[in-house]
This record gives C-alpha cells, sequence and structure tokens, in this order.
C-alpha cells in the first residue's frame, strides 16, 4: 500500500504525539528498544524455567526431563514486574500527550487540516475538536467533518501545522526550546522604508576637570578680568 502524501508544512497527530512523548519522557524513549529485548529475554527464561507437565501414561514421547532447567530467580520476577510498571507509565504518557494535543486544538493553540483521499484539504475547526470524539481523532489520526454545503460528512487524515506545533511544543515540553527539533526565533520586524533611529547621547552629568585649583569653564573668565584690571 503506498504512503499517504503529507504535504509541506504539515505533520500526522501520532507524531505530534510522539514528539511530545519524546520531549518529556526522553530517557524513557530512548531505553525502549533495550527494555523490550529484556522483556523478552525475562519471559523466555521464565517459560523455560517450569517443570514439564504432566505425561499421560499412554505418551510415548521421548522424556527429557532429565535435562537441566534455568532457573528463574526471584530478583529477575522484580525485574520483569518493574519493566511493566515501565510500560504502564509510557502508556499513561502517551494519553496524556494525546489529551494535550487534543486540548491545543480545541483552543486554538494549534491548527489542523482535513486531507481528504482524493487530495484536497479543508481547515478543521476548533469546534470539531471540542466534540466527543475528538480524543480519538488524535490517536487515529482520522476525523470526518462536514464540508460547506455538503449533505454527508467527509472523512480523511488529520495533519496540524507544524509550525504551530514547534512553537506550542517550546511552551508546553519541559526542555529549552534549542533542543526541539526545528527552531523559530518570533520577532516583529520594522516596516519597510523606516529608517534607524540613530543613538542619542545624553550629555554627561561629570563636574568639569580642574586645572590648576579652577575648572577649565572658569579660566576664559579668569583670563577676562585680568584683561580688565591691566
Amino acid at each position: 500500500m503506498p504512503a499517504s502524501y503529507i504535504p509541506k508544512g504539515y505533520i500526522p497527530t501520532q507524531q505530534a504525539v510522539a514528539q511530545l512523548i519524546e520531549a518529556r519522557h526522553a530517557d524513557l524513549v530512548s531505553s525502549a528498544p533495550e527494555r523490550e529485548q529484556e522483556v523478552r529475554r525475562l519471559y523466555a527464561l521464565k517459560a523455560a524455567s517450569k517443570p514439564r507437565p504432566i505425561i499421560p501414561i499412554h505418551d510415548h514421547t521421548p522424556d527429557s526431563s532429565d535435562r537441566v532447567r534455568p532457573e528463574f530467580t526471584p530478583a529477575q520476577e522484580r525485574r520483569l514486574r518493574e519493566l511493566g510498571a515501565i510500560d504502564a507509565e509510557m502508556l499513561a504518557a502517551r494519553e496524556a500527550a494525546a489529551r494535550d494535543v487534543r486540548s491545543a486544538l480545541a483552543e486554538g493553540d494549534i491548527s489542523a487540516i482535513l486531507l481528504i483521499d482524493n487530495g484536497d484539504e479543508t481547515p478543521i475547526s476548533i469546534s470539531r475538536w471540542r466534540a466527543k470524539d475528538g480524543f480519538t481523532a488524535v490517536q487515529t489520526g482520522r476525523i470526518d467533518v462536514r464540508l460547506p454545503f455538503g449533505i454527508s460528512t467527509t472523512k480523511g487524515r488529520v495533519l496540524i501545522k507544524e509550525i504551530d506545533f514547534i512553537v506550542w511544543l517550546s511552551i508546553n515540553a519541559p526542555k529549552p526550546f534549542s533542543q526541539v527539533s526545528v527552531s523559530v526565533i518570533a520577532q516583529n520586524p520594522a516596516p519597510r522604508n523606516q529608517v534607524a533611529k540613530p543613538p542619542v547621547s545624553t550629555p554627561s552629568l561629570e563636574q568639569p576637570a580642574k586645572t590648576n585649583g579652577s575648572t577649565t569653564a572658569e579660566q576664559p573668565e579668569a583670563a577676562a578680568v585680568a584683561v580688565a584690571k591691566r
């Protein structure tokens, strides 16, 4: 099945949720592959450590009960429960991230469009995200909306405007904005044809320097008095 086309500047809702989880729980996300391998290994060890079930009397299959079975220690059992608790924590984090993305869409903090299967697109109103199935739409990445002058609803893929999500993520993720995958610097540029004002220098409030017991401002006056006395 060919991959669906995603217009430039948009991301699926699942990707937005995944990025929010990674920003909030980077350590758990990065260690997920190792945890998965460890869980498989511990479950295989636990299954191999179990004794052979009771063999019926008429079962003549070769008996291999004499082989040494691996031991599944209490420490390994505790570790398996710890890994299960981490998986439950990640599931709760995923649901919390999806709720936060849904809330941002419902409050208008980020915007999204509906990409119909024929390639057309239409904006999704915030009221649609406030509907009962708004949370499910974020999780599945698909939603149905009623187009203008449409008789029935049209279903398609939900795509979030990436620049809106990046700015929102910088506020709602507990990490510096510079560490987000794409950085945005918001500023108000000066209008065109506007000449920059030169810096205004403020007069110095320092007292004039004194020379030979008098200030430099007093020296011309003293010279004028001396000429008048001659």
